[in-house]
């Protein structure tokens, strides 16, 4: 009886032992795979792109720590003396090392080494191809902020645990590239406050676009100081700027960034462009006498600076220090993400730029305005455009001329820069000065009336007796010539003089001859074109197709200017220290202008 119950004492000591094994080891082990695969198929499905059309759901702060960077304008005042401002902003998530993202930063690697081939590019090009199938395939004006905006995180490089040291080219790589792997937050709320020394404040909401972007305009009486915008989450994350107001005269310098000033190369291969931005260091970016010409003006003349630039708003931290350490801050205006990466860097059209350009023109309609560009891009037809819709505002125009972007022969550059100088003096300038002079000479004084001499009644009796005798004696010549016509030929063709039968006929004019006489005509009366049978060398003409286009598109641009009437400076360089004379003489002549 008792060994029975000590027996089902022990199975049921057993069983109890087994619930518990199961409780505290089985069920946590399989809960902690579940979560597991749970936390996979959260990156997995964060690690691809959006469908057509589609919209994810942001992550939470828990589970990945979201980052706010904020991309201030400026703050201008309007007509009616009130203060409009603009904050343009971000909230994203640092970029894990996904499958993915791991695989482009290793194609990267490869690619900055000398020893990258074309099939390195290509292969770059197809993984990122599938961003260009996502919604962020598609190219958008983005605005960034002057170089004292802050973040609130300490830094946007991407945080990856690598084994062993890093190379200083690769960290340099992983900073650069760490805006492209980040992970935009759409549909997330931002609160935007304006405040002063005062203690006024504006308080604004708004939410994340599809591309993790937001953007406040508003209105207010009062002069904003400082502007602090938060991610309206359980745990708040903020950032706090001091605002920069622009005041609507003086002179402002819009300026684009690559090859204008800062070393890019976009006329080069793709490899190149993709060293210059990501592996290589400042000093190779700078570009000799550039930051003199900006920093004379700023310093001697007070002029704001706006930089327009086609390069992705991805890499807006690493341009921000840039221009910090060489350059005037200002607002920078930076182009979206076209998801291609290599295409992003080399695409240049007038198009993108030009909105920026006409906002900030428009936005201040009494500050002159120079344009300084590149020959790497299409700078002239944008700056030209904003010529034609601003032709008052507009006082200089510099295109900088960059290596073999001139002509088809690099060595010949330089001469072609000259040639177009050449053509813009005598064919824009030389009609500047000649309209200038028409308006200065004045017109002559109109002649003063002779004055009225009273005639006695005697002496007008004696002027009236004489004309009536000159009316007769015409009258009796007439008579006499008509009776002489019509005594001989009444013929009106035939001569006065009668021609004798006898006379000598007239010579005979000379004949053409047959063929037409050899002449001397040098080689260089003709043009001729060149045959592609042309085995001996025997035309020593050269044919520079770019040289021509550049022509073309200047002409073009200095009618525009006249029809126009705009009158500004007009000129390609090479050296930025002929542009600072030339810059501060327009200035002076144009604040002198203003105050006469």
């Amino acid at each position: 009886m008792w060994a029975s119950g000590d027996a089902a004492g022990g199975r049921r000591q057993r069983l109890m032992n087994m619930v518990r094994v199961t409780k505290d080891t089985y069920l946590p082990a399989m809960q902690n795979s579940l979560t597991q695969a749970r936390s996979s198929l959260r990156s997995y499905y964060y690690s691809q792109e959006e469908g057509e059309g589609g919209e994810r759901a942001p992550p939470s702060a828990e589970e990945r720590e979201l980052q706010l960077i904020c991309y201030p304008t400026y703050t201008r005042v309007s007509s009616d003396r009130q203060y409009v401002t603009q904050v343009r902003g971000m909230v994203y998530v640092q970029g894990q090392m996904t499958r993915r993202n791991r695989l482009i930063l290793s194609i990267c690697k490869q690619l900055a080494r000398p020893t990258a081939t074309a099939e390195t590019e290509r292969e770059l090009e197809s993984v990122l191809n599938d961003d260009a199938a996502g919604s962020r395939g598609t190219v958008r004006s983005a605005s960034t902020a002057n170089s004292n905006a802050s973040t609130s995180s300490a830094s946007t490089v991407l945080s990856v645990a690598t084994a062993g040291s890093q190379t200083s080219q690769d960290e340099v790589l992983r900073d650069r590239l760490a805006g492209f792997l980040n992970k935009a937050v759409p549909s997330v709320s931002v609160i935007v406050d304006l405040l002063d020394a005062a203690g006024h404040q504006e308080t604004l909401f708004t939410m994340t676009d599809n591309y993790g972007q937001f953007r406040v305009h508003t209105t207010t009486g009062f002069q904003p100081t400082v502007i602090r915008a938060t991610i309206d989450t359980a745990t708040p994350v903020s950032t706090m700027y001091d605002t920069n107001l622009v005041e609507d005269a003086g002179i402002g310098l819009i300026s684009d960034i690559d090859d204008t000033i800062k070393h890019t190369g976009v006329v080069g291969d793709k490899r190149s462009i993709f060293c210059n931005v990501f592996v290589s260091s400042f000093n190779t970016w700078l570009i000799p006498g550039m930051s003199l010409w900006y920093n004379t003006l700023k310093d001697s003349r007070g002029v704001d600076f706006f930089y327009v630039s086609n390069s992705p708003f991805q890499i807006y931290p690493t341009l921000r220090q840039y221009i910090s350490n060489e350059y005037p801050i200002g607002p920078m205006f930076l182009k979206q993400y076209s998801g291609n990466l290599l295409s992003s860097l080399m695409s240049s059209t007038a198009a993108i730029k030009l909105p920026s350009i006409t906002q900030i023109c428009a936005d201040f309609p009494k500050k002159k305005f120079i344009l300084v560009g590149d020959s790497g891009e299409e700078d002239l037809e944008a700056y030209i455009a904003t010529a034609r819709n601003f032709p008052n505002q507009i006082i200089g125009i510099y295109i900088r001329c960059c290596k073999s972007s001139m002509s088809d022969d690099p060595a010949r550059d330089w001469d072609v820069m000259d040639d177009l100088n050449s053509l813009i003096a005598t064919k824009y300038f030389a009609r500047l000065q000649q309209k200038s002079a028409e308006q200065k000479q004045k017109r002559p004084a109109p002649p003063v009336p002779a004055k009225r001499v009273q005639l006695s009644e005697e002496l007008e009796e004696d002027i009236l007796r004489s004309k009536q005798i000159d009316s007769m004696t015409d009258s009796d010549t007439y008579n006499s010539t008509s009776r002489q016509s019509t005594a001989g030929d009444t013929d009106p063709y035939r001569s006065h003089h009668a021609v004798s039968p006898n006379s000598e006929p007239p010579p005979l004019p000379p004949r053409t001859p047959a063929y037409p006489a050899r002449t001397s005509v040098s080689d260089d009366a003709f043009f001729t074109m060149p045959s592609t049978q042309n085995d001996y060398g025997i035309y020593s003409a050269f044919f520079d197709r770019k040289a021509d286009e550049w022509k073309e598109r200047v002409t073009r641009a200095i009618n525009i200017l006249l029809e126009n009437g705009v009158e500004a400076r007009f000129m390609f360089f090479r050296d930025p220290e002929v542009c600072i004379e030339d810059s501060m003489t327009k200035i002076n002549f144009t604040a002198k202008r203003k105050s006469a």
